[in-house]
């Protein structure tokens, strides 16, 4: 009788905690699926930050191109002076260069865009000299047609 006391007491001990780690074990998965459901806020969350920080790099490249183009036409304009251009002696056939400042807004292998500026910024005339084809166009921006030099230099 003794045994089957022991026994059933034993018994009841094992069941109960047998009962607690069933419990905790069901806590941990639970925990689990909650640092799952947190993880994946987490992540959609640095997702919008990284985004966010994204279009703000973007805007800051953005300025910082801006910036520098800005510099480099103001480094061109100082060198324009000093620069033989090819195109220079038919500017200075059509367009009286004395009054104006030059401003390269574009020069690469193919070709040259300058700008002549009045000492307001105003842009009087513009010259587009395409170096592959040898072509020279003036223009007078001030005129509807005006169209002052377009030929083979």
């Amino acid at each position: 009788m003794k045994k089957i006391i022991v026994f059933l007491m034993i018994l009841g001990v094992l069941s109960a905690c047998g009962n607690a780690s069933s419990q905790d074990a069901e806590q941990p998965n639970t925990d689990v699926k909650d640092e799952t459901i947190t993880t994946q806020k987490d992540t959609e969350a640095n997702k919008e930050e990284a985004e966010t920080g994204m279009e703000n790099n973007e805007v800051n490249n953005e300025n910082t191109e801006m910036e520098n183009n800005e510099i480099n036409n103001e480094k061109t304009e100082v060198e324009s002076d000093e620069v033989n251009y090819e195109e220079m002696a038919i500017w200075e056939e059509v367009i009286p260069t004395n009054n104006y400042s030059l401003r390269v807004v574009e020069d690469n292998n193919h070709k040259r865009i300058v700008l002549f500026e009045d000492e307001n910024g105003h842009v009087s005339y513009k010259s587009i000299y395409i170096k592959d084809k040898d072509r020279l166009k003036v223009i007078d921006t001030d005129t509807d047609d005006g169209l002052l030099y377009n030929d083979k230099i």
